[in-house]
């Protein structure tokens, strides 16, 4: 996939943005979902978490999404929390 370069707010974005979940909760989720969208969820909130990437560019070569798409699923755990992003229903509707 192509991905577009990130703008200075995308990877504000990706800074400001407050994970609740530990790390080690991030990692036990993923051992225990099946479905690989929502396995590429978790790891782009793991991997914010752990401040492994520096910006939403880097996170969607590493996902192997389009920026835009990692905008709305942190936008959908920023504003209605981790049950909403793991929605079935939002992750094939994002597809």
């Amino acid at each position: 996939m192509t991905c577009l370069g990130a703008t200075s707010q995308q990877q504000s974005m990706a800074r400001s943005l407050t994970i609740t979940e530990t790390a080690q909760d991030l990692q036990h989720l993923f051992n225990h979902i099946n479905q690989p969208s929502l396995k590429d969820r978790i790891v782009a909130l793991y991997l914010l978490k752990i401040e492994r990437v520096n910006g939403l560019h880097e996170l969607s070569k590493i996902i192997g999404c389009e920026v835009d798409c990692l905008e709305y699923w942190l936008n959908l755990y920023q504003t209605r929390g981790i049950v909403a992003l793991l929605t079935l229903d939002s992750a094939i509707a994002n597809q």
